[in-house]
C-alpha cells in the first residue's frame, strides 16, 4: 500500500535526489534533523558561490577581449548557461517551501487513488520520466567530458588554449594546466547537472498535471457507469453516489490547477530566462560549429550541449501544449459522458463544471509566453535570425 500511496510522487524522486545531492534544493526540514538540515544550507550556500565566482571570471574575461568577436562569441554561450542556471538555483532556494507545498500536493489522495487506471497512467509517467532524466543527465555529463577532453588532446599537441575565463596566471603553464582542467571540468560538470535537473524537475511538473487532467476525462467519461456500478454493489441509492464521486472529481480538478499554476508562479520567470537565453545560446553555438571540422571533437561537444539545450525547452513546450490540450478537451469529456440519466440537479452541477473548464489552461513563461508547439518553432526561428545577424556583422568586420 505504501509504494501505491508514493506511486504519483515517484516521478520525481530522481530529480529531487541529484537537486538535493547537488545543493540545488533543500532537504525537507520536517523529516530532515536539523543538524544535518543545516549543514545542507552551508552546502547550498557553496554550491551557488562555485558558479558565481566562474561567472565573474567569464565577466572579466569577456570585458579584456571586448575588441575581438570571436573570442567574446565563444565564451557568451556557456556565461549564458550559468546566467540561467544561476537564476534556477536562487528560485529554488528562495521558493523551497512553495515547492514543498506542491510535492504536498502530488503526495495527496487524490493524485493517488485506489484506481488500476490511474495507477497504470502514473507508473507510464514515472518510467518515461526516468528515461528522459537518464538521457538528458547523461548527455550533460558526456557534453562535459568532451569539452575536457578537447582540452586535453589541444594542450598535449602543444597548442595554445584558451578556458575563456580569466586566471590570474598563465593557465597553459604545465605546472597550472591540469589544475585549471579540472576546474573547468568540475563546474561545467556542475552546472549541467544542476540546470538540467532543474529543467527537468519543472518540466515534470507539467507532465504530472498532464497525465492527471488525462485521467480526469476517462474518470469524467465513464462517471455515470462507474457510479452505476458501486451503487449496485455496495446497495446505494445512484445520485448520492453519483454526486459523491463527482464531488471528488471536481476537488481533483482544483488540486491539478493549484499544481499548474503554483509550478507557473515558481519557475515560470526561470521558464521565460531560458526562453530569451536559448535564442542567443544557439545562434552563438551555431556559428561556432560552421566554422569546426565536423569530425572534431569540438564539434561534437557542441552539437551535444544544443540537444541538451534543445531538449530543455523542447520538453516545456510538449507538456504544455499537452496540458492545454487536455484541458481544453475536459469539456468534450463532460459532453461524452452519459448525463441523460441524471437528475436535473445534478446536470445543473454538471453545466456548472463546463462553463468553469471553457477556459482551458495556458500555462506561460514569465505571464508572456505560453508553453506551447508553436513557442518552440518561434524560438528555432529567432535563433536562425540571431544567426543570420552576427554572420553579417562578423562579415563586416572582417571586411
Amino acid at each position: 500500500m505504501k509504494m501505491e500511496e508514493n506511486l504519483a510522487i515517484s516521478v520525481f524522486r530522481p530529480h529531487l535526489k541529484v537537486l538535493r545531492t547537488s545543493g540545488l534544493f533543500q532537504l525537507d526540514p520536517r523529516t530532515t534533523p536539523r543538524s544535518t538540515f543545516l549543514l545542507h544550507q552551508a552546502f547550498m550556500r557553496f554550491s551557488l558561490l562555485v558558479p558565481l565566482v566562474y561567472a565573474s571570471q567569464e565577466v572579466v574575461y569577456m570585458y579584456q577581449v571586448r575588441s575581438d568577436t570571436d573570442k567574446v562569441i565563444d565564451s557568451m554561450y556557456l556565461f549564458l548557461s550559468f546566467v540561467a542556471s544561476v537564476y534556477k538555483q536562487v528560485i529554488l532556494w528562495l521558493y523551497a517551501d512553495e515547492v514543498e507545498g506542491l510535492m504536498d500536493i502530488v503526495k495527496g489522495p487524490l493524485f493517488n487513488r485506489d484506481d488500476e487506471r490511474q495507477k497504470m497512467i502514473l507508473r507510464d509517467l514515472a518510467r518515461r520520466a526516468k528515461f528522459i532524466h537518464n538521457w538528458a543527465f547523461g548527455l550533460t555529463q558526456v557534453t562535459c567530458v568532451l569539452w575536457t577532453l578537447k582540452s586535453m588532446v589541444m594542450h598535449l599537441s602543444g597548442s595554445e588554449l584558451d578556458f575563456a575565463i580569466w586566471l590570474p596566471f598563465d593557465h597553459n603553464h604545465r605546472t597550472y594546466f591540469y589544475f585549471v582542467l579540472f576546474y573547468y571540468w568540475l563546474v561545467t560538470s556542475w552546472l549541467g547537472c544542476n540546470d538540467c535537473n532543474a529543467d527537468l524537475f519543472a518540466s515534470a511538473l507539467l507532465a504530472q498535471c498532464m497525465y492527471q487532467l488525462s485521467y480526469l476525462r476517462i474518470d469524467l467519461e465513464t462517471l455515470v457507469e462507474t457510479s452505476k456500478e458501486k451503487a449496485l454493489k455496495e446497495g446505494r441509492v445512484f445520485h448520492d453516489v453519483f454526486q459523491e464521486k463527482f464531488k471528488m472529481l471536481l476537488l481533483h480538478y482544483n488540486e491539478i490547477i493549484r499544481l499548474a499554476k503554483g509550478m507557473e508562479y515558481i519557475f515560470g520567470g526561470s521558464i521565460f530566462c531560458l526562453f530569451l537565453v536559448t535564442g542567443w545560446i544557439f545562434c552563438t553555438s551555431t556559428y561556432r560549429c560552421v566554422n569546426i571540422n565536423p569530425m572534431s571533437i569540438d564539434f561534437a561537444s557542441m552539437v551535444s550541449y544544443m540537444i541538451c539545450v534543445l531538449i530543455e525547452i523542447a520538453l516545456y513546450c510538449y507538456f504544455g501544449n499537452g496540458l492545454s490540450y487536455e484541458s481544453e478537451q475536459l469539456l468534450y469529456s463532460a459532453y461524452n459522458m452519459d448525463w441523460l440519466q441524471l437528475d436535473t440537479r445534478h446536470r445543473r452541477s454538471l453545466l456548472i463544471f463546463m462553463e468553469r473548464v471553457k477556459r482551458p489552461v495556458h500555462t506561460m513563461a514569465g505571464t508572456i509566453i505560453p508553453l506551447s508547439a508553436g513557442t518552440f518553432l518561434s524560438i528555432l526561428r529567432s535563433s536562425y535570425t540571431f544567426y543570420a545577424v552576427l554572420k553579417t556583422t562578423s562579415v563586416s568586420e572582417h571586411i
